[in-house]
């Protein structure tokens, strides 16, 4: 099997596996049975900080300069989304002075990923995990590098 073809049936399955949970469910678990916007939005707070931590505590165990690359875009992208949800909370009318979305501890999911070792685990974590990460993983897989095109958007060169 190909890494492609291998990458392609862990997306698969993966979909298939989570179109069984029911999101507001687990959500409404999440946020103590309140789906008010503010109450998700702290969520998602709570989600981008731990993406970028994990993404900056692979990145110097990272084996090839092209994945050192794209954590450190990672990283980054994930800190832009937590500023955009802050923002919003903001305008919600949300006081977020002193607010830590870690303060209660991390999730499991942010425990699970912390502990992987290799490169081939985190990489397929991190397919699994945020798929707009996708397409740069892949480009690594086969042999390639990316770089940030001016549009913002990431292209892919070959090495």
């Amino acid at each position: 099997m190909d890494a492609n073809t291998f990458v392609a049936e862990l997306i698969r399955d993966n979909e298939e596996l989570l179109a069984r949970l029911a999101p507001a469910a687990t959500l409404a678990n999440e946020v103590g049975g309140d789906l008010a916007p503010a109450k998700l939005l702290r969520v998602a707070l709570k989600n981008e900080i731990e993406a970028s931590e994990i993404a900056a505590m692979w990145l110097p165990s990272a084996g090839s300069v092209a994945l050192k690359l794209a954590l450190a875009r990672q990283a980054g992208d994930e800190a832009k989304h937590y500023t955009h949800i802050e923002q919003r909370l903001r305008e919600l009318g949300d006081n977020l002075a002193g607010y830590d979305p870690v303060a209660a501890g991390y999730s499991p999911i942010f425990e699970y990923l912390k502990g992987l070792q290799t490169d081939v685990e985190r990489v397929a974590a991190e397919v699994l995990s945020d798929r707009h990460v996708l397409a740069e993983l892949e480009a690594i897989v086969a042999g390639g590098s990316v770089s940030s095109a001016p549009s913002g958007a990431h292209a892919v060169e070959r090495d």
